[in-house]
């Protein structure tokens, strides 16, 4: 189920930002978007947030806002839009400001 294994990693590295364990959430995140990319494009969105929001965290900003704005990107391109890629492009828009 490579689904879910994209979506267990990308869980744990969020779990390692909200501890403040920033390189080991870039790993965890990196793996995820590794396994998603081609096959689950919308499940490539929050997983670009993630790291751009660790990149940020970490003192890297020009790197984080890089990553929000391949989600931002990537979101863009994708047909059908739904209540949750709404938020998606809001929480985006608002980490790019």
């Amino acid at each position: 189920y490579k689904r879910g294994l994209v979506w267990s990693t990308h869980n744990k590295g969020t779990f390692l930002i909200a501890q403040g364990k920033y390189e080991e959430a870039k790993e965890f995140l990196g793996k995820a978007l590794q396994l998603a990319k081609g096959k689950y494009i919308a499940e490539t969105v929050p997983i670009l947030y993630d790291l751009g929001v660790v990149h940020r965290r970490s003192g890297n900003q020009p790197k984080g806002l890089d990553y929000y704005l391949e989600a931002q990107k990537v979101l863009e391109t994708i047909q059908v839009k739904t209540k949750e890629s709404s938020i998606q492009y809001c929480n985006i828009t608002q980490a790019i400001g």
